[in-house]
C-alpha cells in the first residue's frame, strides 16, 4: 500500500511559534480527514513578512485524537519523523507555486497531495536536511 502524503500549514498568526521552531512532530487543523492514520504529514509554515517559507518537520502520523490545542479542532502526532527549524527554506523551489495552488494559498487547511513533483520536492528538501523520508 502506497504512503498518503498531506499538507499542513503552520499559521503563525494562530499558533504561539513559528514553524522554524517545532519541537515536536505535530500539526493541528481544522479539518478533520481520518485518512491521515498511518500517512506522511508535512508541515508548511511561512515566517516574516513578506514571508520565507519553511518545511518545518514531517512524519508519519499514528494519532489524530488531539482536540482542540490552540484552538483547532483536529490534531495529528507521530513518532517516525524530522523537524528542521530553519534550515529547509522551500519558498524559492520550482515545485512551491504548486503548493500553494493545490492547498488555496493555505487556505484550504489539510490537504492530501498526490501531485509527484511535490512530493518528490518535499523528500528532497527533507533529505538535503539529513532526513530520509520513503515516499
Amino acid at each position: 500500500m502506497l504512503t498518503k502524503h498531506f499538507l499542513v500549514y503552520h499559521n503563525p498568526d494562530r499558533m504561539p511559534y513559528d514553524v522554524t521552531q517545532m519541537s515536536t512532530c505535530d500539526a493541528f487543523s481544522n479539518r478533520v480527514n481520518p485518512s491521515v492514520r498511518n500517512a506522511r504529514i508535512w508541515v508548511l509554515g511561512g515566517v516574516g513578512a513578506p514571508r520565507l517559507y519553511y518545511l518545518g518537520g514531517t512524519f508519519l502520523c499514528d494519532s489524530f485524537t488531539i482536540p482542540g490545542q490552540f484552538g483547532f479542532e483536529f490534531g495529528m502526532s507521530g513518532k517516525d519523523g524530522c523537524l528542521f527549524a530553519s534550515t529547509a527554506h522551500i519558498g524559492n523551489e520550482m515545485w512551491f507555486p504548486e503548493v500553494q495552488r493545490v492547498t488555496g494559498n493555505f487556505e484550504f487547511g489539510l490537504t492530501e497531495v498526490e501531485d509527484t513533483s511535490i512530493i518528490s520536492g518535499l523528500v528532497n528538501a527533507a533529505s538535503r536536511c539529513g532526513c530520509i523520508v520513503f515516499p
